[in-house]
């Protein structure tokens, strides 16, 4: 097979290399005659009546924010000390009342206890023993298996009669607990000035906390003279990567290409950059106002002054519409405060938290074949359960009837329904006093087992997920409002969560949250049968 090989010659002028490149970052215009038919064709030539802003005059106000009523002194509103480190929000809302005790310090105080109060302690009946025991410990937290619990001992030291000098680290004041175990949700209330409930966490399904989080449920309070502020700012223009130039004939910065985002349904934001690049180029700008972290921080009017000399105030109706001030709307507006738009809560969040493994996880779904909520606790007391692949079910023995076998001459035997692993815990629809529907934690039955005994019934839950910790005098262990379980089911974690405080303090707490599933968990029942008997 012949090979063609293409040969080309080009004849091209000998230019001497040129040591000097700053000719070449001058960008000389060989054409500007051209330049001037472009403005000309593109309407610059016209004059407008436009002008860019030299100057803002605000007036605002800020209110702080107030204390958690169940924790007093430790919510992050500043109140009359300035300097006062703030707490995380996250932490206030989130933490649980006992998450100081981590399994370090239960297990450090246990022991102290003991070697304060062995000799009381060895004489107290096996079952009180075995109530100041530590739980099923993780690796590798294991090897500390059966030694006391110090949290158990904290709550009963004035029973055990143990030195208060003993557990002089602990906190005495416990953190109110606003986790929704009927919900999955956190929920909670804090006061503003001197109106209570001003703001409001309405389901908060755990992680960041921030101006999206709060509504407000009670009007805005006057703020005092001492909380009005008057600030003059010189507004700068709003910057991004990729941001248009200030000027037509300006070289822009190629590095950024704002037409390789894609706009679709998914990227909303993706589509309000567009918009703000298309239609309004380069006309915003910004300034900036002195807040604190902790308060409600309102705007009550913006005078702009252009480079003429001509005011624009917020206040007056003809230029209202051509300024975006609290008058005409806010990407920030907090529900509820319809009569004050320009109320923004600054929320001390957690920057970078450092999140610990799981100790809990489960996973709920509701079964509409079998009519059940299934919540199948995949860790427990930080421990991954086993699998139903993995885990022996037991085989359901045939228990006889000895009422269907009266009168009859063929005897039925009982064959109890598909077994379960004992990490399945089954919630059965019920109706409550006040005719609401809601899902109830119920128990199986392990028919393998003799009735009646203790080992007949499935073990209950061991994560906290699963429980309400506080129900009242009646109420069943854990009830789910039917709503709260979606078709896809959802997920709960209940892990450990370290951040800082303003001043650099760590700050630990126990965060649960709730997390989508894209599929159910499920498990195939079949129905009780009888079988005959030999």
């Amino acid at each position: 097979m012949a090979v063609n090989f293409d040969l080309h010659n080009r004849l091209e002028p000998w230019r001497e290399h040129q040591a000097d490149l700053q000719r070449g970052f001058m960008a000389e215009i060989a054409d500007p005659v051209w330049f001037l038919g472009r403005q000309w064709q593109l309407g610059e030539h016209q004059g407008e009546d436009a002008a860019s802003p030299v100057l803002v005059r605000v007036a605002y106000r800020r209110q702080p924010i107030g204390e958690d009523p169940s924790r007093p002194g430790q919510f992050p509103g500043r109140g009359p000390d300035e300097e006062k480190p703030l707490t995380p929000a996250e932490t206030i809302v989130e933490g649980e009342p006992d998450d100081w005790w981590t399994l370090g310090r239960r297990i450090r105080l246990g022991r102290a206890a003991y070697e304060r109060a062995g000799p009381l302690l060895d004489n107290l009946p096996a079952h009180e023993r075995a109530a100041l025991g530590l739980p099923p410990l993780p690796p590798p937290y294991d090897v500390f298996a059966g030694g006391y619990d110090g949290l158990a001992m904290f709550r009963r030291r004035q029973a055990l009669q143990l030195p208060p000098d003993l557990f002089a680290e602990c906190p005495t004041v416990a953190r109110g607990d606003h986790w929704r175990a009927a919900k999955f949700v956190y929920e909670t209330s804090f006061a503003l000035a001197a109106t209570p409930g001003a703001l409001r966490i309405a389901r908060h399904d755990g992680g960041e906390i921030d101006w999206w989080s709060a509504e407000a449920t009670d009007p805005l309070p006057e703020a005092g003279d001492d909380q009005r502020f008057a600030a003059v700012q010189q507004p700068a223009r709003f910057n991004y990567p990729g941001a248009p130039a200030p000027r037509w004939w300006q070289i822009e910065d190629a590095r950024v290409d704002i037409g390789g985002f894609p706009p679709d349904r998914s990227h909303f934001p993706t589509l309000l950059l567009l918009d703000l690049l298309l239609e309004h180029s380069n006309d915003w700008f910004t300034f900036h106002l002195d807040a604190q972290i902790g308060d409600i921080v309102t705007v009550d009017g913006i005078t702009v002054v252009d480079i003429f000399g001509d005011e624009y105030s917020s206040a007056d109706p003809r230029w209202t519409a051509r300024l975006s001030t609290p008058a005409t709307g806010s990407l920030f507006r907090l529900r509820g405060w319809e009569a004050a738009p320009g109320a923004l809560a600054l929320w001390p969040v957690a920057a970078t938290p450092v999140t610990g493994e799981a100790l809990e996880q489960v996973a709920l779904g509701v079964d509409e074949d079998a009519n059940l909520l299934w919540a199948v606790e995949e860790r427990a007391d930080g421990r991954i359960l086993a699998s139903l692949e993995n885990e022996p079910a037991p085989s359901p023995a045939l228990a006889p009837n000895p009422d269907l076998e009266a009168g009859s001459a063929i005897a039925y035997l009982y064959q109890p329904s598909t077994a379960t692993p004992h990490h399945w815990h089954p919630y059965v629809l019920d109706v409550d006093p006040e005719a609401r529907r809601r899902f109830v934690q119920a128990r199986l039955v392990d028919f393998t087992q003799p009735p009646q005994t203790p080992t007949w019934l499935a073990p209950a839950p061991r994560a906290r997920l699963l429980a309400d910790d506080q129900r009242g005098p009646g109420d069943p262990f854990h009830a789910v409002d039917p709503g709260e379980a979606p078709v896809s089911g959802l997920r709960l974690d209940r892990r450990y969560v370290l951040a800082r405080r303003t001043d650099g303090s760590p700050v630990l707490w126990v965060q649960r949250r709730r997390l989508p599933l894209l599929s159910p968990p499920a498990h195939r029942l079949r129905f009780d049968v009888l079988q005959e008997g030999s």
